[in-house]
Parts: C-alpha cells; sequence; structure tokens
C-alpha cells in the first residue's frame, strides 16, 4: 500500500489550512520582528523616556482592558485604543511599545481567567506588534510637520491627525486580516473588507479621544489622568448597572412568560 492510501482525502477547508500554516508562521514572525526592530529604533533613536507619563499611561491602558471598558455600541473594542494613541503623541516609540505590550498582556490574562486556558503568547506578541505598527501613523503625524500637542496648535494637528487614523486603521486592518486569512484559509480581500467595516465603524472615536488626552495631558500633566480615571471608574459603573439591568429584564421576561403561558426554558 502506499504511503497515504485507505486514509480518506482530508477536507478541502483543512487542507487549504494546513497549507497556510507555515505562511502564517512566517507572517506572524514577521509582524513580531519588524514591531521589535521598530521598539528598538525608537528606545535609541527617540527622546528621552518620560517613565511617569509612560507608567501612567499603560496603568489606565490595563485598568480599561482587564475591566473592559468599551466605547458605547461597540463591546469588542476597548477605551484603551485612546490611551494607545495618546501615547503615540505624547512618549513616541518608547511609550507606544511599553503601553502595547501592557495591552497585550492584560488581554492574554483576561481571556485565560475567562477561558481557563492559555492562549499562545505568539498571538499575544503578534497583537502587540499591530498596537507598535499602526501607532507609527500618529507619531510620524506628529513629529514630521513638528507641532506640539496644544489647543492652539488644533486646526493644523486635524488635518495630519485624520490622516493618521486613517492610516493606522488601514495598518491594523490588514495585518490583522492577514493573520485571520492565512489561520482560515480564507480569502484576504473579502477578510480585509470586513475587518476595515468594523474599524471604520468605531475607530475613529477613541482615536479622536486620544488626541484629546495627549492636549489635555500637555497643558494639565497629572491632573489630566486623574480625571481619565475617574472617567474610566464612571463607565466601569455605567456599564456595569447597564448590564444588570438588561439581566433583570430578561428574567422578568422569562417569569411573565412561564407564569402566563406555561413555556419553560429547553421546552
Amino acid at each position: 500500500m502506499a504511503l497515504g492510501e485507505g486514509r480518506g482525502r482530508a477536507h478541502p477547508a483543512q487542507a487549504v489550512r494546513d497549507t497556510e500554516k507555515p505562511r502564517r508562521f512566517w507572517f506572524v514572525t514577521g509582524v513580531i520582528a519588524a514591531s521589535a526592530i521598530v521598539t528598538v529604533l525608537g528606545f535609541t533613536l527617540g527622546r528621552p523616556l518620560d517613565l511617569l507619563t509612560i507608567g501612567l499611561l499603560a496603568l489606565l491602558a490595563v485598568i480599561a482592558q482587564l475591566d473592559q471598558i468599551t466605547l458605547p455600541g461597540e463591546r469588542s473594542i476597548s477605551f484603551s485604543v485612546a490611551i494607545t494613541f495618546a501615547a503615540a503623541l505624547l512618549t513616541g516609540v518608547p511609550g507606544l511599545a511599553i503601553v502595547s505590550t501592557a495591552i497585550a498582556l492584560s488581554r492574554w490574562i483576561a481571556f485565560r481567567n475567562k477561558l481557563q486556558c492559555h492562549p499562545p503568547l505568539s498571538r499575544t506578541a503578534f497583537n502587540s506588534g499591530v498596537h507598535v505598527l499602526a501607532g507609527l501613523a500618529p507619531i510620524l503625524a506628529v513629529n514630521v510637520p513638528a507641532i506640539s500637542l496644544r489647543v492652539e496648535n488644533f486646526p493644523r494637528l486635524a488635518i495630519p491627525a485624520a490622516a493618521a487614523v486613517l492610516v493606522s486603521s488601514i495598518i491594523a486592518s490588514s495585518l490583522i486580516a492577514a493573520e485571520i486569512s492565512l489561520s482560515e484559509g480564507l480569502s484576504f480581500i473579502n477578510t480585509w473588507r470586513r475587518q476595515a467595516r468594523r474599524l471604520a465603524g468605531h475607530y475613529p472615536v477613541p482615536c479622536v479621544l486620544g488626541l484629546f488626552l495627549g492636549i489635555a495631558y500637555t497643558h494639565l500633566g497629572v491632573l489630566s489622568m486623574l480625571v481619565l480615571a475617574a472617567a474610566l471608574v464612571l463607565m466601569r459603573y455605567a456599564q456595569k448597572r447597564c448590564l444588570e439591568r438588561t439581566v433583570n429584564t430578561i428574567r422578568e421576561s422569562l417569569h411573565l412568560t412561564q407564569k402566563y403561558t406555561g413555556w419553560k426554558p429547553g421546552d
């Protein structure tokens, strides 16, 4: 009997996924390596480290990520996106890399606690790399024209910031779509369209908030971070109360349905 005879034919979709595995490995490795090179260059050639600002931003990002504080209308996008954008504007590549790593590790911890399993660290490193590479857009948008983050410069910041949001979303959606298409054996174009459409609906909002956070920090310093921390606590409280009300409403509806119709879950 020849090698492979009698084993049956592999499912076409599974065969495609098996074929794409090496390509996905090299793609993910390439993204991680590229972000690592950017990070090293940023630490070597970039601005001096502002450890206080970086530490505060990383702490706020971790809080937002672990508590799953999200913007209204999109539960899958954390408020930490705004903090990442602000980190890129305020601290350059070093702060962006540290905050991105903190977010990726926080997400890994959150998934581990929720699913009771250990997600692959390669995916965590890939997510961090996507944040770093996408965050280059706002860094260049502000540093190339040398515009300081001040209220009086907002008219000059508007166009570069808008371009940075567009480029950043394209980079993020392209990298994520490529990883998904290689993992699942799907069409890159179709996957990218879905990712781009998903990001286009909500990505600008946290980025604009990140821009305002950067401007506020330039004027107010640590006080702006305290205000943001208070806002995060209030958002978390509001989301928790909203979730509790929704659960109570569903329970009351089920109770009334069972009372007047005799229907029971599972019937």
